[in-house]
């Protein structure tokens, strides 16, 4: 038996089409901003400082919270300020006091809080997928550190590596206070021990691609580059994961559902 294509299916199909394009602009449209972190949550929940292996679950801006998130998957290039002696990787990490050391440049794998670098001077953090930017102001991506009291600079990379964009300077005033503290030991630059147990609070920010001069396309990664007196604790960085594309789908099932019953 012949059917027809019912005169209303190329509506539905235009009205799924125009569902998909109005959530990929709005992905695109977030405003520069670099905002302060000032809340988040951890999986497992510390019950005071984080002492251990803990990732980062959301984050939370004056623009909302963000609890859908991805890690570092590689990492490339990592140096920091002083080098601890052998047996160490020659990065000097930085590992919750309950915990144990991750050593070299792996520490920034995931979205663990509890390992880290002490004085990062520079390196590459390559995310698990590359980003688009999610709607909002600082919700693209986010970098957690000690203390809070560093400048550096941020650059955007693509798929293979490259910079794209414009440097973005981050600096001492724009860190936020998670409301988490930190305990814990480190590399020594000038001997083969460790120092520690030391405390303090786990500090963020979140950025936008457009603050990274990337007004269309992606980011699959961010370099980290601190300055000859200025370096990064880095404990964790990430991004947050686009949804425009589970709109797209859920639009597109629907008008197919519609058209197969009125075929029918």
């Amino acid at each position: 038996m012949l059917r027809f294509p019912h005169p209303q299916a190329g509506f539905l199909r235009f009205l799924a089409i125009g569902v998909c394009l109005l959530a990929l602009s709005f992905a695109g449209s977030a405003q520069a901003a670099v905002l302060a972190i000032t809340g988040a949550t951890f999986s497992p929940a510390p019950t005071g400082a984080v002492d251990n292996t803990t990732d980062i679950t959301s984050f939370t801006t004056s623009d909302g919270t963000n609890t859908d998130l991805g890690g570092v998957a590689s990492v490339n290039g990592i140096i920091t300020q002083e080098k601890p002696p052998t047996p160490d990787s020659g990065v000097r990490n930085i590992w919750g006091f309950a915990g144990s050391e991750i050593d070299g440049p792996n520490a920034a794998l995931g979205l663990d809080v509890g390992h880290g670098f002490s004085n990062l001077k520079a390196g590459d953090l390559m995310f698990g997928a590359a980003t688009s930017g999610v709607p909002g102001l600082g919700n693209d991506i986010f970098i957690i550190e000690i203390g809070g009291n560093d400048n550096f600079t941020v650059l955007a990379l693509d798929g293979s590596g490259a910079v794209i964009g414009t440097p973005l300077n981050i600096t001492v005033s724009q860190w936020g206070n998670v409301g988490t503290d930190l305990t814990f030991n480190g590399d020594n630059a000038t001997n083969n021990g460790n120092f520690g147990p030391a405390t303090a609070n786990l500090a963020g920010v979140g950025i936008d691609l457009v603050d990274l001069g990337v007004v269309s396309g992606s980011v699959a990664g961010i370099r980290i580059s601190g300055t000859s007196s200025n370096n990064v604790d880095l404990m964790a960085a990430g991004y947050t994961i686009p949804e425009p594309a589970s709109i797209c789908l859920v639009g597109l099932a629907a008008a197919t559902m519609l058209i197969r019953r009125r075929a029918n």
